[in-house]
């Protein structure tokens, strides 16, 4: 188990604290959070309104030495490479220390790599890759998979989904079940996940292919692995949020949902003021265009600021504490809708609960 520290730190990350007791080979032992994005000196879910015990601070003077690794993450908040993100990685490295990028760095992958090697230090990316024995293992007759899968999908972008994905499993876990889960993000093998596979993502495949071969590979798993339940997540959103943001037009779910059958249906949705009739319109829209029966909603702790999307090129949001989005959920769960906050410990039970009763309910056999 080695000695991490986690950088650059926003509220993004906060999976990778609550849930460290899943992680393989890291413990966290510090957080650095560069000092304008308004982290330092305050515990790492304050925002949140979470105590994590983890005080972020805005440098890495006092931790480095005692780390063996940094785990470089993604973040909302954007950090230049050239004029801030490769001073650090440089003296990480003169620090003798292994660098780990667990986001999307293969734009600066190669000079990562001479800076490692220029001071002596490893390094590794943890990305999404492909088990060679699954390529090409589609067939034309398409497979039952034989155990339940839970899904879980997002209506937008940065809705915790991958938050869900890992308090679900969790529970499974520990009520002894043998799961096997599919991450949405690259690095969702530090989990003890499998991450979505690439080839999902490979456009000289034909979306035919796609969906045959995804069918396949998660019916192999299956065979090879026997789980007793199956936690599938979706990269990407559901759908189109207007004409200028077209979330990539849902195209993973519609590979997914035609590759697999859900058992459980979660969806992520951003914080809102919905009326309540929205529920039953978007399970109507959602069934009708993929198939999925929705179970139950997640309230996220984002919420869109559409004034400022208006004039940006990227969404705009806003992260609200856990209070805000109980205080929306009790409303909603008074009026018999399905709706939870996942950061919330006792609506985390309720909907795990309500998963393993709904699957009991709908199963032939217990699950074993």
């Amino acid at each position: 188990m080695k000695e991490a520290i986690l950088f650059p730190y926003d509220i993004s990350n906060i999976h990778l604290l609550m849930h460290q007791d899943m992680l393989s080979d890291f413990r966290i032992s510090g957080v650095v959070s560069p000092n304008s994005w308004g982290y330092a000196d305050e515990d790492a879910g304050r925002i949140l309104g979470i105590d994590t015990g983890y005080m972020v601070r805005s440098s890495f003077e006092g931790l480095i030495d005692q780390c063996e690794c940094v785990l470089f993450c993604e973040s909302y908040l954007e950090l230049p490479y050239e004029s801030f993100l490769k001073e650090y990685i440089e003296y990480i490295a003169q620090k003798g220390k292994k660098l780990i990028f667990l986001g999307e760095y293969e734009q600066h992958c190669e000079e990562i790599k001479d800076i490692a090697k220029h001071y002596n230090a490893e390094y590794e990316f943890i990305i999404k890759k492909d088990d060679k024995k699954y390529e090409e293992m589609y067939c034309y007759k398409m497979k039952d998979i034989p155990v339940p899968i839970i899904t879980v999908i997002g209506t937008n972008e940065r809705t915790n989904k991958f938050d869900t994905q890992l308090s679900v499993g969790k529970f499974f876990r520990e009520q002894g079940y043998k799961v096997l889960q599919i991450g949405t993000k690259g690095y969702s093998n530090i989990f003890d996940m499998i991450a979505y596979p690439k080839f999902m993502y490979n456009q000289e495949l034909s979306t035919t292919n796609r969906i045959q071969q995804f069918n396949y590979y998660i019916h192999s798993l299956c065979i090879e692995q026997k789980p007793d339940v199956v936690i599938l997540g979706v990269p990407g959103a559901a759908f189109p949020m207007d004409n200028k943001f077209h979330n990539n037009f849902g195209f993973h779910n519609y590979l997914v949902s035609n590759a697999i059958l859900s058992d459980y249906t979660i969806c992520s949705i951003p914080y809102e003021d919905y009326k309540e009739d929205y529920f039953n319109y978007l399970s109507t829209h959602i069934k009708y265009k993929y198939g999925y029966n929705i179970n139950c909603f997640i309230i996220a702790n984002q919420a869109i600021k559409w004034d400022e999307t208006d004039n940006s090129e990227k969404i705009q949001y806003l992260t609200l504490d856990k209070e805000t989005m109980n205080r929306k959920c009790r409303h909603y769960l008074d009026k018999n809708y399905p709706v939870f906050n996942i950061f919330d410990s006792k609506l985390n039970t309720m909907l795990t609960h309500s998963i393993l009763d709904e699957l009991y309910s709908n199963s032939d056999e217990e699950l074993m």
